[in-house]
């Protein structure tokens, strides 16, 4: 760490204003005198400290105060003897970065040419980048750079009067290529003071840069050393912003004025005008300020107007606030500066905004009509140089209304007010007619700068040649671009319209209304800004005026937008006589080309007719296959037209007509044509049909191999196997390849023998049969590498699902996907044969599938780093995966199904062709022995009639979808199709009895190719009664009782097969007898029981006429029926049987007999009987009862009366036994 020395105001006035170490600071040196004054320390951490160098012994460095007010913090230059080198610290050379800038304090006389930074070469004294002074009297800081070119730049301010100053220099690169287009920034005092764009000079071969220094310039020997102080160098590897500079610059410690003080912030900006075009149109803009400062001090003014990005920035600084800027369309941000001691960063500061429009517009439109007077409106108004205008019959025959030109030093200055110069605008037209005789290098319209001869915008003649064609030439700082010349002549003695027109880099040359091949197509970008404040007519005009047209110019229109080919055409008047409707019609457009439509000379013909006879013209138009235009043949009256074609697709047009002037063009009057010009002639590359070899049919003798990988001693070895063949599309047996995944990896490898890999076409196409179920990321054609794991080329099954959709991948050597994964709309794996053909041309894809064009867009880039030596079908193998570590297998992707038929061409097929290709599968096709076997059948259902389910097992050997066809017979004539059947299920409805059922497999049931095992058989035995029963009685439920009546019985019940229940009831007492129910419902019987015990039984059953009841088939339940009293009948008082006059004489015995009346017992036992009124008592109005029914007509008694029965009235009486009432 050096030790610092300063007094302590030093020490705080540095602190309080030490500038910032912004990002990217590469080298800083501070300049600080310590225990080693001959290393000059780094202080950035890059690690480029640099040495102080003396010549005389002992060096002897001079540290002195540094800025502002540091102790021995700079380092004074003597001049004669003395720099700092930090040669080889910075590669090749500070300057070759994209972006750089150089900061320093500086303090010294004016001198002339000394350089306080430089960047140079010991091998050579041409390479300089260097920062220094200018001359003795000025003081100004020069920039000087030297290398394949040079550029020299002056500051505007003093930076070398003795007293401190801060230098800033920002270069960066705007553009690329040869040419470099920069852009630098001179700041003087923290304070934009110039910018400029320019070309960057190459620094290669002699002039490579390799060393740098401080206070001199260092080549073979060491020169041009500077006389004083300097202090803080800084060197960043990208352009400093104006922020980041002013923020170096900070303020010294002593000489500013402080709050309080009468000069303290007195600068006062008091006006700022931007004047410039109407409407705020591009052009030439002027910006005045002025200010005022409170103590009389003098002002500097600093101007500058940029665009956002500052990509384009103006700027002016000096004692007087001007700046003349050619501001472009697009926002501007307009900042004026003005201070007394820019040091003390206490000036007035104003920022305004300003929006340059691009409205469309005729900029300038000059008649010619007797003068030179802009008519458009905008004021760009001519001036006529070189003597006396003569104006001529205009192109329209208007007297005077054309402007002669003599060729020696007449033309027309153009006066840039609004919307000029032209070529500020990114997209312009210039169009004029002109008339004159051939000549050399002349100019119908130009733009230039007055204080440089390279910015150039011409419409011009033939620059080499008296040739009557029209020349076009562009130049700017950045580049160059033309000449570009006309097919036609333009100077014939005649008079033609030419239009030029620019689309922001894409021009087009029209003469009379027509496009001609003049084109340019440029980058505006890197040709720099086109900073001209010239605009000529008849002449190029710079600081002096020269290459002067002879000949006529008549209306001259300049357009600040493209003109389209309609409106180019409307500014040429259409003549009078011109009819309606045009009647030159295009019959054909045929060529005539090398032989196999290889590169050359093509020649196309038109034939055409015109139905008044009239002589007719040829149009002939080439374009690419992106329809851009390429170049024009005509007008011509000859019908042929010669293109010389290289390898590609082209489209070449062609229109006829017989008048140039009347735009009576039929609507048949164009023809075209398209041209597919091939490397080599279209052939078949390879071809292999599969049947039963890999040979390759074709002329590439590309033959197959079969192969899989083994595993051996920790790696894989690949070898070769025999193929396994199939049945292919067409029904060869065999006729197609078949793979089976990974159940048995393997795929097959073609040889490169001739014209592979086919991606090394430009056109190619790969076609082929397939057939799989869909499957997931199986590849059935892919190109690969031995020695990249990265490159590949694939066609095969969806990546990612399994859809049956074809799946397309590329990646080239790089690990750059060009095209990850792209899907097919059509299916093309499902199990059945697709045909597919891959058409790539240059990568404009068609994917045919099944002869029709697939929706999806295949179409990718070409890999520039793509190498593939090795060609599969049917997975992927790349050797080097065995470089992994473990190794790992080199074959991945393996497709599962058939590959037949595959076909590699060096062109893209037609349509047509790949149409032709689908085709060849013929509508129907047996092939000569059966290969569809039934392995099995088995039958579920019965015993019993009713349906039975059949399933039936088998295979195709050429995986064919198994066709099954079922019966049933029962031997006796009787054979029943299925009455359903779902693939290899089938349903039969079988009644009782013995039944054969067969299914035959096959997998085309039109040929007769049945195999010997297709057939499988089973035997089927139905019953018509099972032998058990499965009805089943759960219970019995009863209701009624317990007396004599109505009793109503359930029972629950059940049948496994879901057949009705059939119920049969009975009844029986102990006495055997028997009852049927008096009523039954299903499951529900209804029996009238009397008195006694019981027994009701049910049998179910599903079927009465099988004997095959089950055992629990059967329920019973006992039931006792009881009377509610003892029965007898009413008035037999005697209980004898009858109801008789006894009857009454017995209840009078009872009533009033002796107690040995034997009725008085009789009444005891039955008081119920002898109650013939039923009063519930035995009185003597039951004796008059009984003798009312016998004599009296007094009818019936109460019941019981008729038949035995109970007392139905209660009552205390009471009946313990009646005889005649017990049987």
């Amino acid at each position: 760490m050096k030790t610092t020395r300063l007094t302590l105001f030093c020490l705080i006035a540095a602190l309080c204003a030490a500038a910032p170490a912004f990002a990217g600071l590469i080298a800083h040196y501070a300049i600080q005198a310590d225990d080693s004054p001959l290393v000059i320390e780094d202080l950035s951490g890059s690690g480029r400290d640099a040495a102080f160098v003396d010549t005389q012994d002992p060096p002897a460095p001079v540290y002195v105060e540094g800025y502002p007010c540091a102790e021995n913090g700079a380092l004074r230059f003597n001049g004669t003897t003395q720099h700092v080198d930090a040669s080889g610290r910075f590669g090749n050379g500070i300057y070759l970065n994209s972006a750089v800038t150089v900061a320093m304090w500086v303090k010294g006389p004016a001198q002339n040419d000394m350089r306080v930074f430089s960047e140079g070469s010991t091998a050579s004294n041409n390479p300089l980048v260097t920062i220094g002074t200018r001359s003795p009297t000025d003081g100004t800081v020069k920039l000087y750079i030297r290398g394949s070119t040079t550029v020299e730049r002056f500051s505007t301010r003093v930076a070398f009067d003795n007293t401190w100053h801060h230098i800033a220099w920002v270069d960066k690169r705007v553009g690329a290529g040869a040419n470099m287009l920069a852009q630098s920034f001179v700041y003087i005092d923290g304070v934009l003071d110039s910018a400029f764009t320019y070309v960057r000079p190459l620094f290669t071969g002699t002039n490579a840069l390799n060393t740098m220094t401080i206070g001199a310039i260092r080549r073979a020997t060491i020169s041009n050393r500077f006389t004083g102080v300097i202090d803080d160098v800084r060197i960043y590897d990208h352009a400093l912003s104006p922020e980041e500079v002013s923020a170096l610059v900070v303020p010294p410690c002593a000489g500013c004025a402080v709050q309080g003080d009468p000069d303290y912030y007195d600068t006062e900006i008091t006006g700022v005008t931007i004047g410039g075009p109407a409407g705020n149109a591009a052009g030439w803009y002027r910006i005045l300020a002025t200010a005022a400062d409170g103590t009389g001090d003098p002002i500097w003014y600093t101007i500058v107007a940029s665009n956002p990005a500052w990509s384009e920035v103006w700027a002016a600084a000096g004692t007087t606030g001007a700046l003349q800027a050619l501001l472009r369309p697009g926002a501007w941000t307009i900042t004026v500066t003005a201070d007394d001691h820019p040091l003390c960063k206490d000036g007035a500061v104003s920022v305004q905004t300003i929006t340059v429009t691009d409205k469309p517009m005729l900029v300038a439109h000059f008649p010619f009509d007797g003068g030179v007077a802009d008519a458009s409106g905008n004021g760009n108004h001519g001036t006529f140089m070189g003597g006396a205008p003569n104006y001529v019959e205009g192109f329209d025959g208007t007297p005077g209304g054309a402007l002669q030109l003599d060729g020696v030093d007449d033309y027309v200055n153009v006066t840039q007010v609004r919307g000029l110069p032209l070529c500020l605008s990114n997209d312009l037209t210039v169009a004029f007619w002109v008339k004159g005789l051939k000549q050399s290098d002349r100019r119908m319209f130009s733009e230039g700068m007055s204080t440089n001869t390279t910015p150039l915008y011409n419409v011009g003649t033939h620059n080499t040649g008296a040739n009557g064609k029209a020349d076009i030439f562009i130049r700017s700082l950045g580049a160059s671009y033309g000449h570009a010349y006309s097919d036609r002549e333009v100077l014939d003695g005649q008079w033609h319209h030419v239009a030029w027109v620019d689309g922001n880099g894409a021009a087009v040359l029209y003469i009379d209304g027509i496009r001609d091949a003049a084109a340019l197509s440029y980058d505006r970008g890197l040709i720099g800004p086109m900073s001209m404040d010239r605009t000529a007519i008849g002449a190029v005009l710079r600081a002096t005026a020269s290459n002067f047209l002879a000949g006529a110019l008549d209306d001259v229109r300049l357009y600040n937008y493209a003109l389209s080919p309609e409106e180019v055409l409307a500014l040429i008047p259409e003549p009078d006589d011109c009819p309606v409707e045009g009647d030159t019609h295009c019959l054909g457009l045929s060529y005539v080309g090398p032989e196999g439509g290889v590169e050359g000379v093509y020649t196309f013909t038109c034939d055409a007719v015109d139905d008044s006879g009239d002589p007719m013209f040829y149009v002939f138009v080439l374009r690419d296959e992106s329809m851009e235009f390429v170049r024009q043949i005509g007008p011509q009256a000859e019908p042929s037209a010669d293109f010389n074609l290289t390898p590609g697709t082209w489209i070449v047009e062609v229109e006829v007509d017989d008048s140039i002037w009347c735009r009576d063009r039929a609507a048949d009057a164009g023809c075209s044509v398209t041209v597919v010009v091939r490397t080599e002639p279209p052939f078949l590359v390879t071809h292999l049909d599969m049947n039963g070899d890999l040979a390759d049919g074709a002329v590439g003798g590309n033959h197959g191999a079969a192969i899989k990988a083994v595993a051996a001693g920790g790696t894989w070895e690949v070898v070769e196997v025999e193929p396994d063949f199939n049945e292919g599309f067409d029904c060869a047996s065999p006729g197609a390849v078949e793979f089976f995944g990974d159940a048995a990896p393997g795929m097959v490898r073609l040889a490169h023998a001739n014209h592979m890999p086919i991606v090394s076409k430009s056109s190619f196409t790969v076609a082929a049969w397939v057939r799989g179920l869909p499957q997931a990321d199986r590849r059935v054609f892919a190109l690969s590498s031995s020695t990249n794991i990265q490159g590949l080329f694939t066609l095969g099954t969806h990546n990612a699902g399994a859809d049956g959709t074809l799946d397309f991948f590329l990646r080239d050597d790089a690990g750059t996907a060009l095209k990850d994964h792209a899907h097919s709309a059509g299916i093309v794996f499902d199990g059945t044969w697709h045909h597919f053909a891959w058409a790539d041309n240059n990568g404009r894809v068609v994917l045919y599938i099944d002869g029709r064009p697939d929706a999806t867009d295949f179409s990718y880039a070409r890999p520039a780093v793509f190498a593939p030596d090795t060609t599969t079908l049917g997975g992927i193998i790349r050797l080097s995966r065995l470089a992994s570590d473990p190794p790992a297998n080199p074959m991945t992707s393996f497709f599962d199904g058939m590959i037949d038929d595959v076909r590699l061409y060096n062109y893209a097929l037609s349509p047509a062709e790949a149409a032709d290709l689908a085709a060849m599968r013929p509508d129907h096709c047996c092939p000569e022995r059966g290969d569809t076997h039934c392995t099995g059948i088995e039958v579920a259902g019965g015993p019993l009639a009713g349906l039975f389910t059949v399933t039936a097992t088998g295979y195709d050997d050429s995986r064919d979808a198994v066709l099954y066809v079922f019966k049933a017979d029962n031997g006796a004539g009787t054979v029943l199709e299925p009455v359903s059947q779902t693939g290899n299920v089938a349903v039969f409805d079988l009644t009782p009895g013995t039944w054969t059922i067969s299914a035959l497999a096959d997998d085309d049931p039109e040929c007769g190719d049945v195999a010997s095992d297709a057939v499988c058989t089973a035997e089927v035995i139905v019953l018509r009664c099972p032998i058990e029963g499965d009805t089943h009685c759960l219970g019995l439920a009863v209701e009624g009782g317990p007396g004599e009546g109505p009793y109503t019985v359930t029972c629950t019940a059940s049948d496994d097969s879901g057949d009705p229940i059939l119920y049969a009831f009975t009844a029986e007492d102990e006495s055997g007898t028997v009852l049927e129910p008096v009523s039954q419902d299903d499951n529900i019987a209804v029996f009238d029981l009397t008195e006694g015990v019981w027994t009701i039984t049910v049998i179910v059953d599903d079927d009465p006429t099988c004997d095959d009841q089950a055992e629990d088939a059967v329920c019973t339940v006992q039931v006792i029926v009881v009377t509610a009293g003892t029965k007898f009948k009413r008035g037999d008082a005697n209980a004898d049987g009858k109801i008789d006059i006894a009857d009454a004489v017995c209840v009078l015995g009872y009533l009033f007999g002796p107690p040995s009346d034997s009725c008085k017992q009789k009444v005891r036992d039955c008081a119920d009987a002898a109650d013939a009124n039923d009063d519930g008592k035995v009185d003597i109005a039951d004796a008059v009862k009984v003798l009312g029914h016998l004599f009296g007509g007094a009818g019936a008694l109460p019941d019981p009366f008729a038949e035995c029965g109970t007392d139905p009235t209660e009552d205390d009486l009471g009946c313990e036994s009646f005889a005649p009432c017990k049987n």
